[in-house]
């Protein structure tokens, strides 16, 4: 929904979004590319992203590419000798489970359109929001 928002606008791209889990809580991360100038217009359709989701939920569809579109990301890392020990160090240091490569993508599977719900409402407060800018 964020990239749709703003490649209707015209100002960036989402280059990658995702839930990261960490030891502790997890983070939802976004990474966007925008011009110097659009800033402001990203952190504005951030957040009514973030209102949106609260106010309506997703749909089935969506729930389904969402997870489709996670487990075939996390299954990537098997195709090759260096994916697999990349992923091997993220669980065994990051992680703590030196099996989550495998068991993540069934766990993703398990999640439910409600259970993400009841998330969005949990943790995507505006006011827990925080906003990294980078530039070259």
């Amino acid at each position: 929904r964020l990239d749709r928002a703003l490649e209707e606008q015209n100002v960036a791209k989402v280059v990658d979004a995702r839930w990261v889990r960490y030891n502790g809580p997890g983070v939802l991360f976004a990474a966007v590319a925008a011009r110097a100038d659009a800033v402001p217009v990203v952190q504005h359709g951030v957040g009514d992203l973030l209102a949106e989701l609260r106010a309506n939920p997703i749909t089935l569809e969506e729930h389904a590419k969402a997870v489709a579109v996670v487990v075939k990301a996390s299954e990537a890392y098997a195709h090759s000798l260096e994916g697999r020990a990349s992923a091997l160090g993220l669980a065994a240091v990051a992680v703590g489970d030196p099996y989550w490569p495998r068991t993540y993508p069934e766990i993703v599977r398990q999640i439910s359109r409600q259970e993400v719900m009841a998330a969005a409402q949990k943790y995507l407060a505006p006011s827990d929001v925080k906003v990294l800018t980078l530039s070259p």
